[in-house]
């Protein structure tokens, strides 16, 4: 497991620490500008399966596990360690412009991790879901163009 999806669930603060520290940022100017500079510095894993995803583990890669992290703290608004439902339609209108459908909130609540009242998307959830998507020679491609969409990460 590494470092971003390590430890974060439940740990206020947690995750932009963890996220700072790989992307080597200091945390001297508090969160907001902070989250710039981060988003600034991220970099994008790549445009092939092996930039995102370890062949033989199946996890997702280095690279790709702190582009998540960017994500999942550039969505945690509250930065109470989990996204909530509105936080998750934010995810979803950022992505393609429309909101996120009943259906499709109670998709990711029911079969990807949550807290523990189950109402909450974590961090280990959120990168989950994603890899879902990115580990599947058919889904590869939509998975990658709607984490571009997000438009995190640093032009190559």
């Amino acid at each position: 497991m590494h470092m971003c999806t390590t430890e974060l669930v439940g740990s206020n603060g947690i995750f932009l620490k963890k996220l700072q520290t790989a992307l080597g940022v200091s945390s001297q100017s508090g969160p907001p500008k902070e989250l710039v500079k981060l988003y600034r510095k991220v970099k994008w894993p790549g445009d092939e399966p092996k930039d995102w995803c370890d062949a033989t583990s199946g996890a997702l890669t280095f690279a790709a596990e702190v582009f998540m992290c960017a994500v999942f703290a550039r969505f945690d608004a509250d930065r109470d360690g989990a996204l909530c439902p509105a936080e998750l339609n934010e995810l979803s209108v950022a992505i393609d412009g429309r909101d996120l459908q009943a259906g499709d909130l109670r998709y990711l609540l029911d079969t990807f991790e949550t807290t523990a009242c189950g109402g909450c998307l974590t961090a280990r959830g959120l990168s989950d879901y994603f890899l879902s998507g990115l580990g599947k020679a058919d889904c590869f491609e939509c998975t990658r163009a709607e984490l571009a969409a997000l438009n995190l990460h640093r032009k190559p």
